[in-house]
């Protein structure tokens, strides 16, 4: 057992050498802080699981906006020597194993639009970037996001001579097209990266469609966001036939894009369908108080429950205590994180036909709806309720780990670092 346990870490030491690409700068304006540890987390644990299961040293920058208002020359002169102090006083940190370079860059009207984020964007990391490459000289950059963290890995792959590639997560494509100084950049940022990865099927044919060579449409494939399954629990389901309630839950930010009063108003059509059903809502938002309104006007307040704002570990126990099925009633999503987790959990899911669930969603683990359209929505609940033998929690998970898996991920992740 011995000389077989030094023949694997041999075997290993030598894959390890072969490798094209070890050190991996991984450029992200999305990554968390120690402040919001949710926003981007995502890209946190895929970088976390590079590391872990593929030891690939993968090190992150990540840009926060600095915020410019107004005119008064005295704010100007004040914010920009703190900005200064800033940058020069930037330095590698960690985030749960994940070492992260923080940096500023400058945002704000009327000096600062939109249209120049990229531009400011680059500018930071370039001032700092060849003190980061004597620390960490790394041969190959991934950009999440082609406007603001491709721009930057153009540049320093220009400056520096390493290749870079891309994850797009934003959509939909149009917010970064509908604009010409934007979309000129987002472009010429995809255009010149090794390979671009959408986290969907339906965001990879928003930007094929800007490509039309066959030569560039080659460059463009799916790499779906992943799941670290040990954060959640399997539950075996309940028999929804005996059982006293039927839990419907659903998780997001109660803004527009996400619908949650169309949810609140497929829940009223089914509840009068069947007195069992409760809704369990998690988030919060600019709409919570219309979604409260909604619900007290359909005279739900009995049976529907606001959580507001929980943590990732509150939210993994919920899902697995508080829904028998899983809703995400967003008008469109360029993946849905949320529907993955549920999976991870064994639950099955209902979405909209918004972009991303058609590329997660299959018979086994759910069903799809209409768009923003509560009578459709309220139709595929009901479908699942009735046929939950079919939706089997053990099976829900395994799809799951097989697809989703950070560890799955970032396998293919590794494979496609290496033929670059």
């Amino acid at each position: 057992d011995k000389k077989q346990l030094l023949k694997d870490k041999d075997a290993d030491i030598l894959q390890l050498a072969k490798r094209k690409r070890q050190k991996i700068l991984v450029l992200s304006n999305m990554f968390p802080t120690m402040e919001n540890r949710i926003n981007g987390c995502f890209i946190h644990e895929q970088v976390r699981a590079l590391r872990e299961y593929e030891n690939i040293d993968a090190r992150v920058i990540s840009c926060k906006p600095f915020w410019f208002n107004g005119f008064k020359v005295w704010k100007f002169q004040n914010a920009k020597k703190v900005f200064e102090q800033e940058v020069e006083q930037s330095h590698w940190s960690e985030i749960d194993g994940v070492p992260v370079f923080y940096l500023p860059y400058k945002v704000g009207k009327p000096l600062y639009p939109f249209e120049l984020h990229s531009r400011n964007y680059t500018k930071s990391i370039l001032r700092v970037i060849t003190r980061i490459y004597r620390e960490f000289p790394f041969d190959l950059i991934h950009a999440h996001t082609s406007y603001l963290d491709g721009e930057a890995a153009r540049a320093l792959s220009r400056k520096l001579r390493v290749p870079y590639v891309l994850t797009e997560h934003m959509g939909p494509f149009s917010l970064l097209t509908d604009r010409v100084e934007v979309r000129r950049r987002t472009l010429r940022a995809i255009r010149d990266t090794e390979r671009i990865w959408a986290v969907s099927a339906a965001l990879k044919e928003s930007i094929a469609a800007w490509f039309p060579l066959p030569e560039e449409k080659e460059r463009i494939g799916v790499l779906h966001n992943g799941v670290e399954m040990s954060n959640f629990e399997i539950k075996e389901h309940n028999d929804l036939q005996e059982a006293e309630t039927i839990q419907i839950m659903t998780v997001g930010y109660m803004e527009d894009v996400k619908n949650p009063i169309n949810l609140v108003k497929a829940f009223a059509k089914l509840y009068k369908k069947n007195g069992k059903v409760r809704l369990n809502m998690v988030g919060d938002g600019s709409l919570y108080n219309k979604v409260l309104q909604e619900i007290k006007t359909l005279n739900l307040l009995d049976v529907v429950k606001l959580y507001g704002l929980k943590t990732r570990e509150e939210v993994a126990k919920l899902m697995r205590d508080k829904c028998d099925i899983f809703v995400l009633p967003s008008k469109t999503e360029t993946f849905g994180v949320v529907l993955i987790e549920a999976m991870a959990c064994g639950k099955p899911l209902v979405a909209t036909k918004c972009g991303g669930p058609e590329s997660i969603i299959t018979d086994r683990v759910g069903v799809l709806c209409d768009n923003d359209n509560s009578e459709s929505m309220c139709n595929a609940i009901e479908y699942v309720i009735e046929h939950y033998q079919d939706f089997h929690s053990g099976e829900i998970r395994k799809y799951a780990e097989e697809h989703f898996s950070f560890q799955t991920i970032a396998k293919r992740l590794n494979d496609a670092y290496q033929s670059v």
